[in-house]
């Protein structure tokens, strides 16, 4: 009988009773030699019992023959021969089984080589390398998938020594450890990941279990790991490719400010993405928030929302897109936008609500500061519209006290009452004039200034305007850039600011006024729609006053809008600020707290030119005559019959019409030449420049003169800086008119209007 016992063979032969014979354990890889010395000792003890049995038997019939040879034939034979049956059958027993042993011991010959031959015959078919070194550690044999592994034929491993194999990227190394650990492998054996040298130098990854063997020689069975290991290694890059997709989700998601969530609706546990975390201002360490704990996510209003939302989601299966207001930890408000779909399983239960929340309070305060904007431009055309109407009616009701008053004798009562409708006129106009200002429709004449120089001519006059109880302090960057605006205008706006500051400080305070060089980056930019990235003068006033509330702030900047009792104020001047300030090309921000105090916050575009020397004022000249003609075209009857009245006197020609079409029919038929058209921008059916034009092209050599209440920003200032036309801005008095219509006479004009 032949049996497998781990990397031995154990052969045992029966006997002709029936009977096992001894048990012969022979290692697979065992030499011929080394099997025949095993069984040897088995041999020889079958032997020896064998010829001691015959022995025996021999000695017996001996005995016999001398015991039988001294007795009488006749009466002692039959007793001896009984005596001697049981020597003759040990003796034949001893014979039998002597060869009965010596059968034993073929049979069990004949079943060594035939477990040897299984044994060899599992040495060479086995898909695993199979190796034995002796003690030295030198190869002795090997099998055929050993070979086939590393490309070496059999005779070259053989010649080879255990650690020849070792691959130079081999985790256990070449000092000696490829025995050491064969020789602590003992009987029960070590398992260790190996790398061992193709014949082509290439490395192959192998799994080797080295055992120690009884008669000194160690054993190695090799396996081919390059497919597990290759496995091993698309694992490893695949969670490594996971692992980047997730920072870079993550990172994705801190630029886009967008965090994603789960909710499970049944326990209302949830889960967050590290930027949920920095959204909601809570601490990337602590846990989730839970959809029962919501109400200290968000604000109320948002939070029933939420609910609602849930469980509309949970019964319809119908995503939701909701707009919620926050409130984080440190009592900060904030808006996210958040989504959310229902993910439901096999049988249609929900499993769980996945979603994303993106941080949507800087949209937030962008879109306010544009819905604020296109407020304040609605209002501004508003007042523009208004004041150019008012400017009309003002110019005639002046116009015609001016007549009024220079008819009536000195000494009447009559010529007061005309003073007091004139005074109101001008107090009107002043009002106007701050409504065409905060529409950004005033006319400008820009220069470059150093405000520096600016606030230093104000402050005398703010000294006064202010009082003693409010300390007025100043300061200027050294090498302070230039802007380009108008400097009425800008100390207009110094004025308007520092007489809002002392206004919030009736029990005194500090009003500082700072001129300084600003940059201003992209990312302000960003937060800030109506700037461009670049270089700025910031004019800085701020004061220790009462400071305004946040729906203060929101408003500020409207006519008409004031928080002084009534009486005490027009609401237009920081309207007034603003236009002047909006019209130069400069922004305006407003920064308070109440009881902080407030900062008002003017940038300019800063200017690398030097400042325009200061223009001298002369003494108004007298109002010249003329006898030129002059067409005036005016909508506005009472307007355009002053304006008549006023040239007539001094001794123009005058044609009138109330339009475009009527002044091209009555230039078409008046035969004598035109010197000067006098005409509003603003008139239905036809503007100003473009009759000017018109006309222009029939009457080459045309002088224009435009009158109106606001300059039509580019239209306007494009026909003054191209064809030197003058601007005469209403309501205007008799003696304006005829200075400037004198001055549109005597300029000589470069070119013909666009």
């Amino acid at each position: 009988m032949t049996q497998r016992a781990g990397r031995s063979v154990v052969v045992r032969a029966r006997t002709t009773h029936g009977r096992w014979g001894y048990p012969v354990s022979i290692r697979i890889g065992q030499r011929r030699d080394t099997v025949r010395r095993r069984l040897a000792p088995e041999q020889a003890r079958v032997t020896g019992l064998a010829l001691t049995l015959v022995a025996a038997g021999a000695a017996w019939i001996v005995l016999g023959h001398l015991v039988f040879g001294g007795l009488a034939p006749s009466d002692a034979l039959p007793e001896a021969l009984v005596d001697l049956v049981p020597v003759a059958v040990l003796a034949v027993s001893g014979v039998i089984a002597a060869r009965r042993w010596a059968a034993e011991r073929d049979r069990s010959l004949l079943a060594l080589r035939e477990s040897e031959s299984d044994a060899r015959e599992l040495f060479q078919q086995s898909g695993d390398g199979i190796l034995v070194s002796d003690a030295s550690g030198r190869y002795v044999d090997v099998n055929p998938a050993f070979c086939r592994m590393l490309g070496y034929s059999r005779g070259a491993l053989l010649a080879m020594h255990a650690g020849d194999l070792t691959a130079a990227d081999d985790p256990v190394g070449n000092d000696g450890m490829d025995e050491r650990l064969a020789e602590a492998a003992g009987e029960s054996g070590i398992l260790v990941e190996r790398r061992y040298r193709r014949t082509d130098g290439t490395s192959l990854p192998v799994e080797v279990r080295f055992r120690a063997l009884s008669d000194g020689r160690q054993l190695r069975i090799v396996r081919d790991i390059s497919e597990r290991v290759r496995a091993d290694a698309a694992e490893a890059a695949l969670m490594a490719s996971l692992h980047e997709s997730r920072r870079d989700l993550e990172e994705a998601q801190r630029i886009a400010r967008v965090g994603s969530w789960t909710l499970d609706p049944v326990t209302g546990d949830a889960s967050w993405s590290p930027e949920m975390y920095r959204i909601l201002g809570r601490d990337p360490d602590g846990p989730a928030v839970a959809l029962a704990d919501i109400s200290t996510l968000f604000s109320p209003e948002s939070v029933s929302r939420v609910s609602l939302a849930v469980a509309r989601t949970v019964a319809s299966g119908e995503p939701w897109h909701l707009d919620l207001e926050t409130v984080r930890p440190d009592g900060t408000r904030g808006w996210v936008a958040s989504n959310g779909i229902l993910e439901g399983g096999s049988a249609g239960t929900p499993i769980r609500i996945r979603g994303t929340m993106q941080d949507i309070t800087d949209q937030r305060q962008l879109e306010a500061q544009l819905r604020q904007s296109q407020r304040l431009e609605a209002l501004g055309q508003l007042a523009g519209g208004i004041a150019h109407d008012f400017n009309n009616l003002l110019t005639a009701i002046r116009g015609y006290a001016e007549l009024l008053r220079r008819d009536t004798p000195g000494g009447e009562e009559s010529r007061s009452d005309v003073d007091q409708i004139m005074l109101a006129a001008d107090r009107a106009a002043e009002l106007t004039r701050q409504l065409v200002a905060f529409s950004r429709r005033q006319l400008l004449q820009p220069s470059i200034i150093d405000p520096a120089e600016i606030v230093t001519d104000v402050v005398p006059m703010l000294r006064r305007l202010l009082g003693e109880h409010i300390t007025l302090v100043t300061y200027a960057d050294r090498d302070l850039g230039r802007v380009k605006v108008d400097a009425s205008q800008f100390e207009q706006v110094i004025v308007n600011l520092a007489v809002n500051a002392g206004d919030a400080m009736p029990e005194g305070g500090a009003l500082t006024i700072e001129c300084i060089n600003v940059e201003l980056d992209a990312t302000y930019a960003a937060a800030h729609p109506e700037v461009m990235p670049g270089l700025y003068v910031g004019l800085v006033v701020s004061d220790t006053g009462s400071g305004m509330s946040e729906a203060t702030q929101a408003r500020i900047f409207e006519p008409f809008y004031t928080t002084k009792e009534p009486g005490k104020g027009t609401g237009l001047g920081l309207s007034t600020v603003y236009g002047i300030v909006r019209q130069s090309g400069g922004s305006i921000y407003v920064y308070s707290e109440p009881h902080h105090g407030t900062s008002f916050k003017v940038y300019l575009p800063r200017v690398d030119e030097e400042a325009d020397p200061p223009v001298e004022d002369g003494a108004a000249p007298a109002t010249p005559a003329g006898s030129e003609t002059v067409l005036i075209v005016e909508d506005e009857a009472a307007v355009r019959t002053f304006a008549t009245r006023v040239l007539v006197e001094q001794g123009y020609r005058v044609l009138e019409a109330s339009g475009g079409p009527e002044a091209l029919a009555l230039a078409a038929s008046h035969p004598d030449p035109i010197d000067l058209l006098v005409t509003d921008v603003i008139m239905p059916g036809m503007q100003g420049h473009k009759l000017a034009a018109r006309l222009s092209a029939r009457r080459p050599g045309l002088r224009v003169l435009y009158v109106s209440g606001f300059s039509e920003n580019a239209v306007i200032h494009h026909g003054v800086a191209s064809t030197g036309a003058g601007v005469l801005p209403k309501p205007f008095s008799g003696e304006g008119l005829g200075r400037a219509v004198r001055e549109a006479l005597d300029r000589r004009q470069e070119s013909a209007p666009a």
